[in-house]
């Protein structure tokens, strides 16, 4: 099975690197924990500036489309939140980022103005800047969420879910709010919408965490010192 071979590929090599500390953790179970080493993904926090903060009431999303947690996710937000969230802010938008868009998401981004589906971008930082809140409705799969990362940078609020934040150990309440269930997840956005100052808040503690953890001139160095320790171990 591609788990056994896996755990046969792991145990062969010098070291493994892993993106999280849950994964550091999984692998410790198989193969010997001190050749794992964690090197969390990373942003490049000097693209954006500090306090963000828009004007406007929109609703962001990006992400690969295709990818089945993105769709199953999406389409629960679109179901079951999104008109909890209209009925207290009507003008809000829903504005998605993302490439392989299912049939469903695009014929309903025709026939429901407020959802606008935007398609592929090079550089979203953009499209994050104009949005209010930043959401991640994610309910599986694995790995650390980039887009998390890339929201925080951008100094903007985050609602996610629990499975959506995993693998990033920011606080609820003070750099991301993380809601249980929908009718939560619902009424986190809408405090987020209707207060600016809890808007800034989130978001620019959100900036200082992804400096101080996720910036690529700390998570590279992890990587610098394998590569040091191979080094002196081939002399």
């Amino acid at each position: 099975s591609i788990k056994l071979s896996e755990i046969d590929a792991i145990n062969r090599v010098d070291f493994l690197l892993t993106c999280s500390i849950e994964e550091k953790q999984y692998f410790e179970s198989y193969t010997n924990s001190s050749k794992i080493v964690c090197v969390p993904n990373g942003v490049d926090t000097k693209k954006v500036e500090k306090d963000n903060l828009s004007s406007s009431s929109d609703i962001f999303f990006m992400g690969n489309l295709s990818y089945a947690p993105n769709d199953s996710g999406l389409k629960q937000y679109i179901r079951t939140i999104h008109p909890l969230v209209l009925k207290n802010s009507p003008k809000s938008k829903l504005i998605i980022v993302g490439n392989g868009a299912p049939e469903w998401l695009r014929q309903m981004s025709k026939e429901n103005v407020s959802i606008k589906l935007i398609g592929f971008v090079k550089d979203p930082n953009e499209h994050i800047a104009k949005a209010k809140v930043c959401i991640c409705p994610i309910y599986s799969g694995s790995g650390t969420r980039l887009k998390i990362l890339e929201y925080m940078s951008n100094s903007k609020p985050v609602v996610s879910t629990l499975k959506g934040i995993e693998g990033i150990p920011a606080t609820n309440g003070v750099n991301v709010l993380l809601a249980n269930g929908d009718d939560d997840f619902a009424s986190k956005i809408i405090s987020l919408l209707s207060s600016d100052s809890l808007c800034s808040k989130i978001g620019n503690n959100a900036r200082e965490f992804v400096v101080k953890n996720y910036d690529w001139s700390t998570t590279l160095k992890p990587v610098q010192q394998v590569l040091i320790n191979i080094a002196n171990q081939s002399k």
